[in-house]
């Protein structure tokens, strides 16, 4: 818990405000996850999770990104529903989630996900969606 805090700490004070974005489901269907490791970063090697672009899902609806930078495509559901199964796959004591029919789903997919390489190639398509 205090590793984004001495993270934080350390960033320069000329951190661009400007490399954060929310974002939001703009229809009225909110079908996404939230659990005790919710921060969702490119690159686990950062030694300071403000080096890397990171997913930050905030409620059933929005989410923080942190960009570095780099424009974001658009956000398709495929690309939600990618993000919950990273983020269930990551959490290790709760996840929760406003429908339980879309838990179990994403629990029943998330199985599949059974090795590093597999995990390793659900990161690389999340994070696919910042522009080069």
């Amino acid at each position: 818990m205090m590793k984004p805090i001495i993270d934080y700490l350390k960033c320069p004070p000329h951190q661009n405000i400007d490399n954060w974005n929310l974002y939001y489901a703009a229809t009225d269907v909110h079908l996404h996850l939230i659990g005790n490791n919710p921060i969702i970063l490119k690159s686990e090697l950062a030694g300071n999770i403000f080096d890397t672009e990171l997913i930050f899902p905030l409620t059933k609806g929005k989410s923080l990104y942190h960009t570095r930078g780099r424009k974001i495509k658009e956000l398709t559901p495929e690309h939600r529903f990618n993000v919950d199964v990273l983020l269930f796959l990551q959490s290790d004591k709760y996840v929760a989630g406003p429908d339980k029919g879309y838990l179990e789903n994403i629990a029943q997919i998330a199985l599949s996900y059974n090795t590093d390489e597999k995990i390793a190639s659900l990161r690389k398509e999340v994070f696919d969606i910042f522009e080069t």
